[in-house]
């Protein structure tokens, strides 16, 4: 949620705020309702709070400019790549010696298909 002209805009991803000029102020909760209206803003809470969050919001659905639950997505993949670098250390490559790898990229297997 955030402000814009002295009115409210809403997104799914903190990203769409910057570009329109508009100010982030707050994310909407789980279960919560949010009236925007000439007064100003009336939250409710309309069920009790059980967050679930797919873990594919942060590796894929996501844009790397976007927070989510008050955490840079950029950041968590960054994290991602080095807990995955301790777990599946690159062994061997066929195009360069042992431990000499610069960058590690994954193929989607899923969405467009994209020329490599």
């Amino acid at each position: 949620m955030g402000k814009l002209n002295g009115g409210y805009i809403f997104s799914s991803e903190t990203c769409a705020f910057h570009p329109v000029g508009a100010e982030y102020i707050a994310d909407v909760e789980p279960g919560e309702m949010i009236v925007a209206s000439a007064p100003g803003l009336q939250r409710y809470q309309l069920a009790e709070p059980n967050p679930k969050l797919d873990i594919f919001e942060f590796v894929y659905f996501s844009r790397p400019d976007s927070q989510l639950i008050g955490k840079s997505v950029y950041q968590v993949r960054k994290n991602f790549g080095r807990e995955l670098a301790v777990e599946s250390p690159v062994r061997r490559c066929r195009h360069t010696r042992p431990g000499n790898i610069d960058t590690c990229c994954d193929r989607l297997l899923t969405g467009p298909r994209h020329p490599f």
